[in-house]
């Protein structure tokens, strides 16, 4: 049997105590979260603020500014070398963040994304839901939900997934819902015009 297959169950079966300690100890929280922003960036947050405090992290460099994305590269998040990081608005506030690192070796993207996922967990509680992936983990989306009486808000995602220049990369996206979906919707609006 493959080695990641093995790691994969293994793992499984480790978060299922996980899960089931967690339950046992009220671990898993009922309660609403909050997810206000991302790094010190609030929801809503200008591109001018985004700009102005990304390029004092240490070593990212701006990369480019597409319509309403502001793309930078490099510098570290969550202590992990950072390959690019990308910022969405609407009407000049904050809806999305998102960071993306890259590995030539699957193994070492499957212990980062096993490593982000323990820390989330951590930092959040037990994920929402988690997607079936490709075979061990491509493909693979853990998704934390937060809430405000019973109507989502904001979410993140974890990702794993594979360049088709054979190299792998793990992605984390954290999402306002609601001015998410209004930059979905402009985007879509873009597209039909062009069509």
């Amino acid at each position: 049997m493959n080695k990641n297959v093995i790691f994969f169950l293994l793992f499984l079966f480790y978060l299922s105590i996980i899960n089931i300690k967690a339950q046992e100890k009220g671990l898993i929280r009922d309660k609403e979260k909050e997810l206000l922003g991302f790094l010190n960036f609030k929801w809503g947050d200008s591109k001018k603020k985004v700009k102005t405090e990304m390029l004092k992290r240490q070593s990212v460099t701006f990369d480019e500014e597409e319509g309403n994305i502001l793309y930078f590269t490099y510098g570290k998040f969550a202590e992990e070398n950072v390959n690019t990081w990308g910022f969405s608005f609407y009407n000049n506030k904050l809806a999305r963040a998102s960071v993306r690192f890259d590995y030539k070796t699957m193994d070492d993207c499957t212990k980062l994304f096993w490593r982000l996922d323990f820390s989330m967990i951590d930092k959040y509680g037990f994920q929402a839901s988690m997607e079936k992936a490709e075979y061990p983990l491509l493909g693979g989306k853990i998704t934390w939900e937060f809430k405000t009486n019973g109507i989502l808000v904001n979410t993140i995602w974890l990702i794993l997934t594979e360049d088709s220049n054979d190299s792998f990369n793990v992605q984390l996206h954290y999402f306002n819902n609601e001015l998410d979906e209004k930059v979905d919707s402009e985007e879509r609006n873009k597209q039909k015009k062009e069509l």
